[in-house]
């Protein structure tokens, strides 16, 4: 019997900090093996960018499904915290490290999940040791190399923490897309006492993102408005009296359906360039896209799953798009895929922790899920 408290504290003592694996996929691929999966080790990047994933198959045929994961997490430097981040202390009935929420936790829920589960078809998961970074090595090369073996899934799952209410009221369909800036702004430098000698960068990059910030849509079917945040502002000036010649600042945009990654550039541009040209300065727009919006346009899954919660907690779970990018943007290209996890409070946080009756109930979720899954689809 797996001790599902046991596995996630086993888990969190493993600090798998983006893409450090610390023996953390050797505990999924023990537990995995146990259940009868066939796991391979599939390691991508080199040095300091070198991957551990894991893909773990069992059964044949159709139907399909996918669960995705990620074991990596983000750092605790900085954060004060009242209990140590790697060792998994309970606390009145609380389950305290990082990645206790995001998302150790919806692993270990799932194994427990799948223990004694029988089912014609295929299960696979896909745990990748590089989601809180950039993936490169993670989940799309995993996709790639699989989709060269032909592999096909009927759907995909993604335990993502699902948000900030109780457990299984919400589910994600869709997520906005994340669009990093860089603008550089050069001006004329100069002294203060003689300003009409300069052209000031600082105060034109001002003016510019304050016309930057404006609304971009007012939202769409599907999705909340898209949104800017200015995240630093720079120059690097030591001298209070002197005019400096550069200054740059960095934002970034989660965009809804309503653009494209070029429409949204070209946007931005056309709210710059007319500011810049009116001030007198030259300026460089630099873009990159590290995740491009998506939506499931399947009805049949989330209905599934819906279905699946209600029947274990009585919770009319609503469908999402909000929060950030995750890893279902990559498998939303092969089928239909959303994300059903635990409660997201405090996630990437101090104090990072998940209520154990949490657990217990997100792993009474996945296990209806399998089972609707299969009765449902089966032939």
């Amino acid at each position: 019997m797996i001790d599902l408290v046991r596995l996630l504290q086993e888990l969190i003592r493993c600090p798998s900090i983006t893409p450090t694996d610390a023996g953390v996929m050797d505990i999924v691929q023990k537990e995995l093996t146990a259940l009868g999966f066939s796991c391979e080790r599939m390691v991508f990047g080199s040095g300091k960018d070198e991957t551990q994933n894991l893909y773990a198959k069992k059964g044949s045929g159709s139907p399909h499904l996918c669960f995705l994961g990620h074991v990596d997490v983000v750092p605790v430097a900085g954060q004060n915290w009242d209990y140590p981040a790697f060792e998994g202390v309970i606390r009145d009935g609380r389950l305290y490290g990082r990645g206790a929420m995001d998302m150790k936790s919806g692993i270990a829920c799932f194994i427990k999940a799948l223990e004694g589960f029988s089912f014609n078809g295929t299960v696979s998961l896909l745990i990748t040791g590089n989601e809180e970074d950039i993936p490169t090595y993670g989940t799309p090369a995993v996709l790639n190399a699989l989709q060269d073996r032909n592999e096909n899934w009927t759907a995909a799952l993604v335990g993502e923490p699902g948000g900030t209410q109780q457990t299984g009221a919400v589910i994600k369909t869709g997520r906005r897309g994340s669009l990093n800036a860089k603008l550089t702004v050069t001006g004329k430098s100069g002294h203060t006492g003689y300003t009409h000698l300069a052209v000031n960068p600082v105060e034109a990059l001002c003016d510019i993102l304050n016309e930057v910030r404006k609304p971009l849509d007012n939202g769409s079917v599907h999705f909340e408005p898209s949104t800017l945040s200015v995240t630093t502002i720079d120059v690097n000036n030591p001298t209070p009296n002197v005019i400096p010649g550069t200054a740059f600042a960095k934002f970034n945009c989660r965009f809804n359906d309503c653009h494209s990654v070029d429409s949204l550039t070209e946007l931005l541009r056309a709210r710059i360039d007319p500011i810049a040209k009116k001030i007198g300065v030259s300026y460089v727009f630099e873009t990159e896209c590290m995740a491009d919006v998506f939506f499931c346009t399947d009805k049949k899954f989330p209905a599934l799953v819906k279905e699946a919660i209600k029947e274990v907690t009585g919770i009319d779970t609503i469908e999402s798009t909000e929060g950030g990018s995750s890893d279902a943007r990559f498998m939303v290209k092969y089928c239909p895929v959303l994300e059903c996890g635990i409660s997201g409070q405090g996630m990437h946080g101090a104090n990072e922790s998940v209520a154990l009756c949490d657990l217990e109930t997100q792993t009474k979720i996945y296990r209806r899920i399998l089972e609707k899954f299969f009765d449902e689809k089966s032939p």
